[in-house]
């Protein structure tokens, strides 16, 4: 599924309610219904670097299923250090492919604009990969958006 700049502004919201609480290169997942019980090996992981040593703090990794970043079953991770490369795992994933975002919305606006920093491949209008659990070595590049996103 292809995802340009002005469609992932509707993600920088949803980045709020996964950004309670943020752990240090952990996973935040929405709670399962009562009863289910989430497959935690299933996971996919790898490393985010920001271009120029930005400090990756609050950066976001979504994993959107099917490429749906609307979707219920959303997880993602949040990234609390302070330097420009960090590891991530996002756990509890179904048996479906995942599209995986990275993203930081530094002016908190929730809107993508100049001076926040999205993944490269996003950046130059490419279509996300699909990943299925189990996915380890993933490699995300953070970089700078120079202009306004309408």
């Amino acid at each position: 599924m292809k995802r340009t700049l002005p469609t992932l502004t509707a993600l920088l919201a949803l980045t709020l309610t996964l950004g309670t609480p943020v752990l240090a290169a952990g996973s935040i997942n929405r709670p399962t219904s009562a009863g289910a019980h989430p497959a935690a090996s299933r996971t996919i992981s790898g490393t985010v670097t920001a271009a120029g040593g930005h400090s990756l703090k609050n950066s976001v990794i979504l994993a959107c299923p099917r490429g749906d970043c609307d979707s219920e079953d959303l997880r993602g991770a949040v990234i609390q250090g302070t330097g420009s490369k960090a590891t991530f795992t996002i756990e509890n994933l179904d048996d479906v492919p995942y599209a995986i975002y990275a993203l930081q919305d530094v002016d908190g606006n929730e809107d993508l604009s100049a001076g926040d920093w999205v993944d490269r491949t996003l950046l130059e209008d490419g279509e996300a990969t699909l990943v299925q659990a189990g996915t380890t070595g993933l490699q995300l590049e953070l970089v700078e958006v120079k202009e306004d996103v309408e």
